[in-house]
């Protein structure tokens, strides 16, 4: 896992890239920073961090633009509170109309701004937003939240599957 901005001179490997926005310290915030969390121990578990790249922040930036050069797969991770329980799961097109949110640029905005910087189409998207339903400042994720988590946690793997080279076995387990 990253945090924030790249490091110079670092090469992109990993075909897909997952992001998880949140803040951790906001109670059910924290939903994408946690499923990062989640898959960055399945994935050195099962020895395949070269596989895919989590970046957590907490919330989109211009700069993440950057971050989709070079990927064959973009997931974008986050907390929602008028979001349909448990989670859901939607492919993105670029969109030039910046949407009302907590966030200053939403995943499809972002999608708009790799395509002016870059002058490319951007990797295939998709957001994974996750029910939540307390941000109370000091809280942990909350229960209800955290059962939307486990629905969604195999939802990602899911995805990510379908993604990956045929010549390796799923990526899903417990």
């Amino acid at each position: 896992m990253r945090c924030a901005l790249p490091r110079e001179g670092v090469a992109v490997t990993a075909a897909i890239v997952v992001f998880g926005f949140g803040n951790p310290g906001r109670g059910d915030d924290g939903l994408g920073p946690a499923i990062i969390e989640r898959l960055d121990d399945h994935l050195a578990r099962t020895a395949r961090t070269a596989e895919v790249e989590t970046i957590v922040d907490f919330q989109p930036q211009i700069e993440h633009a950057a971050d989709l050069r070079g990927r064959a797969l973009a997931v974008f991770v986050d907390a929602g509170t008028g979001t349909a329980e448990p989670f859901t799961l939607v492919r993105l097109a670029p969109s030039a109309r910046f949407t009302h949110s907590s966030h200053a640029l939403d995943p499809a905005a972002l999608l708009h701004v790799y395509r002016e910087a870059f002058g490319a189409l951007p990797p295939p998207a998709y957001l994974l937003c996750v029910r939540g339903y307390g941000f109370e400042l000091g809280e942990p994720i909350g229960d209800g939240a955290r059962a939307n988590l486990a629905a969604a946690w195999n939802a990602l793997c899911t995805l990510l599957d379908r993604h990956r080279p045929k010549r390796r076995s799923p990526l899903t387990a417990p």
